[in-house]
């Protein structure tokens, strides 16, 4: 919305921001991943798309840590999905795209959500990743920060290395804040309904005028133009054929 109104939408005007959400009988924190002091906390993510811009540059440069201390003790990372052609990880674990439950299982099975998106208006990932219990490490880019803040840690493009040591200081804290991530199926289509009777209702209660005369004969004036236009065409057309 803040980004809308920069570009000039009038935010002044009735306005409802709706935030998407997930199917909570598919993704959800039950049989989360327990995380043991001394093991080493697993990142994922997770993309249908190989676009670059889904955040490579960033999964590689993690994927370059992971060959050097301390990150090499500390982390393992996953990536669900298609990587962009030519991409090589050499301390990552690449896993083919997944879904429904079976995507649930596998995200599950981690501690840390991990998306470098750019511009994203509102990704279904790091969305999943959150409703089944993960705290977010995200970039500073898009909706990321509007929907993962209070559930995780922010990072840019320079600070990146010194986030992700910070996540696993404030990991337990931020496992237990995670919980509290509302963004569900129900919710969001709840709030679509609600705003539909709302919008009915005010029409209902201020209906729209009849259109008067001049505008009922301008658009009479108008179909009929067409009509003549269209009906121009075809013999235009049989024309040309009859003289080929």
């Amino acid at each position: 919305k803040g980004l809308f109104a920069k570009k000039g939408f009038n935010a002044s005007r009735p306005n409802s921001v709706i935030l998407t959400g997930a199917d909570e009988k598919v993704f959800n924190p039950d049989n989360r991943a327990e995380w043991k002091q001394g093991e080493k906390l697993r990142i994922v993510t997770h993309h249908w798309s190989s676009n670059f811009m889904k955040g490579y540059d960033i999964y590689e440069r993690l994927d370059l840590l992971l060959s050097s201390e301390p990150y090499r003790s500390l982390f393992e990372f996953t990536i669900i999905g298609n990587v962009p052609t030519g991409m090589n990880f050499k301390n990552t674990r690449v896993v083919k795209p997944l879904a429904g439950l079976e995507l649930a299982h596998a995200i599950k099975h981690n501690h840390i959500y991990l998306s470098a998106a750019r511009n994203e208006p509102a990704g279904n990932h790091y969305i999943e990743g959150m409703r089944c219990g993960l705290p977010a490490l995200f970039l500073d880019s898009g909706s990321l920060p509007e929907y993962c803040a209070p559930y995780g840690i922010e990072f840019n493009l320079i600070n990146f290395e010194k986030k992700l040591l910070k996540m696993k200081e404030a990991y337990l804290l931020l496992r237990g804040k995670v919980l509290e991530c509302p963004y569900t199926g129900s919710r969001m289509s709840g709030q679509y309904e609600s705003i539909v009777k709302t919008l009915f209702e005010q029409r209902q209660q201020n209906p729209r005028a009849e259109p008067g005369v001049g505008v009922i004969i301008r658009q009479k004036l108008m179909t009929d133009t067409l009509t003549k236009l269209r009906r121009g065409k075809e013999l235009f057309t049989r024309a040309y054929e009859h003289l080929r």
